[in-house]
């Protein structure tokens, strides 16, 4: 690998990574939740209020994007904007990161970090969508990223202590990690040839030390999670969402094949733009090029972060946008690298000394740089200008509609009293935050009552909640069919004939009020007990 003088330091600084970050990202700011996110906001407000996830609000993700709602609620309050706040700062504390580990992985070219995480930063700007952000994945590239920084800098450490303390560093964000979402700790293997007993430059501590001491620091994280949940007498219900629930949830797609998996994960890598389609094709040849770096962590370190990367979206087996977002770190340095290894190479045969190679070097580094930003600026504006869209912008195009929800929120303000429970028969949690109206059972969702892999007792659970509750309103939805999320091709409405009891329940005690686009409204009967109540 070529040797690269090439100075960076007026090229991308971290200032100007952190300027790209918030013209990249600022959009964020300005979009509103999404179905998902009315979901994580409900169990943050759950916790507000002294529950627990999964207990008291029952969802299947895992605990660490609560916890992230949970602080943007305790920091900014019940707005929307608030997580957004924290998702660009970790967005663009991942890129300046990136940075860093590109230049200790290739010290030789310094470039090849900045420019790598200047190419993070135009596929998570390309990508930016209201639904697909501020999911766990947003969340987790920072402790990911770190695990790496840290573990290579743990098993490239020459003193003792220093190493340690790295292992540790790098092992309690491996717990994190976990914490977020159980596959994505897999990257982290990608420093497992750093083991290998050839250590760089004679240098190196004894590995089993090391591996402890990352052991001991990973499992703290996860230790104090589940503490944390056996103290607040969650640890039941918090098993048997993730680890009995969950994986029968995993398995709907499972069922395609593994052939059918892989052309899906490999057809989101090649996403659409010139740009995008730039920077994925230098990767590739990124691949090859690390073959040549003097140094096990050059050689293997990126190649088996991305690979890893695309086997932990392959395990998900779902495909959403947003798991792809922590391939983009790999890809963004391996790309990198080949731009900073092919502006040094061509600068190397330039005539007129080391200024001008390093001058012609400079240029052909920040022209390499600038070409993708400059193929997808049609992106990248027409992401501002989604930013200042109206609220009707805010459609799926099948069901969600946050017109609708904010119509329906309205409604329920004007028609029930701050303190009545709502019981929403759907997906639609999000009229919780929006109404500012407490579910009436922690099953905040059909999901995990209306899945052929329901769990026994839950419906029970839920027919015992809503006697006790007497919620004045009951909304059931219509239009929302989510194969890949309840096992079956019927709507919410269609699905209650499916659960006989809850049927015969607002049959009983309900009647349909009005409409509002997929919502059917159920009020109390008139004269009837709950009638009487509310």
């Amino acid at each position: 690998m070529p040797t690269s003088r090439i100075s960076i330091s007026g090229l991308f600084s971290g200032a100007g990574l952190a300027l790209l970050a918030l013209v990249m990202l600022a959009p964020l700011l300005y979009f509103p939740f999404a179905r998902d996110h009315g979901m994580y906001m409900v169990v943050a407000e759950t916790m507000s209020r002294g529950g627990m996830p999964y207990a008291d609000a029952w969802d299947l993700k895992t605990p660490g994007i609560f916890f992230v709602f949970r602080t943007a609620l305790a920091l900014f309050g019940r707005v929307m904007w608030g997580v957004r706040v924290l998702e660009l700062v970790s967005l663009a504390a991942t890129a300046l990161l990136l940075a860093r580990t590109g230049r200790r992985l290739f010290p030789e070219l310094p470039a090849a970090g900045p420019v790598g995480a200047a190419w993070f930063l135009l596929f998570c700007g390309h990508n930016l969508n209201y639904w697909h952000t501020a999911q766990a994945e947003s969340f987790l590239m920072l402790p990911l990223a770190l695990g790496i920084h840290f573990a290579i800098g743990a098993l490239q450490a020459g003193e003792k202590r220093r190493g340690l303390a790295r292992a540790v560093m790098a092992g309690l964000c491996t717990g994190i990690v976990f914490v977020f979402k159980f596959p994505n700790i897999l990257p982290l293997a990608c420093c497992l040839p750093l083991l290998l007993p050839a250590q760089e430059k004679g240098k190196g501590l004894p590995r089993l030390p090391l591996l402890a001491w990352f052991a001991a620091g990973a499992l703290l994280a996860p230790a104090l999670a589940g503490a944390w949940f056996a103290l607040g007498g969650a640890w039941g219900p918090m098993v048997e969402t993730l680890f009995v629930f969950a994986p029968r949830y995993a398995g709907i797609t499972a069922s395609s094949g593994l052939l059918a998996h892989a052309v899906v994960v490999f057809g989101g890598f090649f996403l659409p733009g010139a740009g995008l389609t730039l920077v994925k094709w230098l990767a590739l040849v990124g691949l090859a090029v690390c073959r040549q770096s003097p140094r096990i962590s050059g050689r293997y370190v990126l190649p088996l972060w991305f690979l890893l990367s695309l086997l932990v979206i392959f395990i998900q087996g779902k495909f959403f946008l947003y798991h792809y977002l922590p391939l983009y770190m790999p890809l963004g340095l391996l790309a990198g690298t080949t731009a900073a290894t092919l502006a040094s190479a061509i600068s190397a045969r330039v005539k007129g000394g080391e200024q001008a190679r390093r001058r012609s070097g400079a240029i052909l580094l920040a022209t390499l740089l600038a070409l993708p930003f400059l193929l997808d600026q049609g992106t990248i504006r027409h992401h501002w200008r989604d930013a200042r869209a109206g609220i009707d912008h805010y459609r799926d195009g099948t069901d969600f509609s946050l017109a609708a929800d904010l119509e329906m929120a309205d409604y329920l303000k004007q028609n029930t009293g701050p303190d009545d429970p709502v019981f929403i028969w759907g997906y639609e949690t999000l009229v919780y935050f929006l109404a500012e109206r407490r579910p009436a059972s922690r099953f905040i969702t059909h999901q995990p009552l209306a899945s052929r892999w329901q769990m026994p007792g839950w419906r029970e659970e839920l027919m015992t909640d809503l006697e006790r509750q007497r919620p004045p309103r009951i909304l059931v939805m219509r239009r929302d069919a989510m194969p890949a999320v309840t096992g079956s091709t019927l709507d919410s409405a269609a699905l209650l004939a499916e659960y006989p009891e809850l049927q015969r329940f607002i049959q009983r005690h309900y009647r349909l009020e009005t409409t509002i686009e997929d919502f059917m409204v159920y009020g109390p009967l008139p004269g009837g007990a709950f009638d009487d109540q509310h």
